[in-house]
């Protein structure tokens, strides 16, 4: 049957690859191509309030998409489910009720271990600070996961805040290459 392509788009007669249903999957396409993999992005909806100088992790808790339900809100891990190399996004936003702050830290952990970090160090006088970390990251689609940590240090005494909302304090990342 010839390949036919009506007024409306609909096209007829067309056998691609072995391709039958016009569903394309992450099966079907070539080796290293991202086409349907996971990508997430999660954000902090209510303060999160960590003793000054000390470690914590982010506890995002709220969706914006989780294209494959990799991204767990109880654990805050993501643990992708195809293999391959990931680009992933952590912000965080640092907020003192009544004093400067004096560093902001983002540690992004692989599996338990760091892989990426960054810092804002030796701020001058201000209330707020915000800081960013990116990397590539090969996830093996099965038991890595991810998660984002965050240090805030001020001085003096005061409440210290990771920001919230979708601009502040965000976690994201999205298959970039299969393997």
């Amino acid at each position: 049957m010839p390949t036919v392509i009506s007024g409306d788009g609909t096209i007829t007669g067309l056998v691609a690859g072995g391709l039958t249903d016009g569903i394309i999957t992450q099966a079907e396409l070539a080796t290293g191509v991202a086409g349907t993999g996971p990508a997430f992005l999660v954000y902090l909806s209510a303060h999160q309030a960590p003793a000054n100088n000390t470690v914590v992790k982010v506890a995002f808790d709220t969706k914006v998409y989780d294209t494959a339900s990799c991204f767990n809100t109880s654990t805050n891990r993501f643990t992708p489910t195809v293999a391959g190399y990931y680009q992933i996004n952590g912000t965080l936003a640092g907020y003192s009720s009544n004093t400067s702050l004096s560093t902001l830290y983002a540690y992004m952990e692989k599996n338990g271990s760091y892989v990426a970090a960054s810092g804002v160090i030796n701020v001058p006088t201000c209330l707020s600070v915000a800081t960013v970390v990116s990397q590539v990251i090969y996830m093996n689609g099965s038991t890595d996961y991810l998660e984002l940590f965050g240090q805030i240090n001020a001085t003096g005494s005061s409440q210290l805040f990771l920001g919230t909302g979708l601009v502040y304090s965000t976690f994201s990342g999205s298959l970039i290459r299969a393997a």
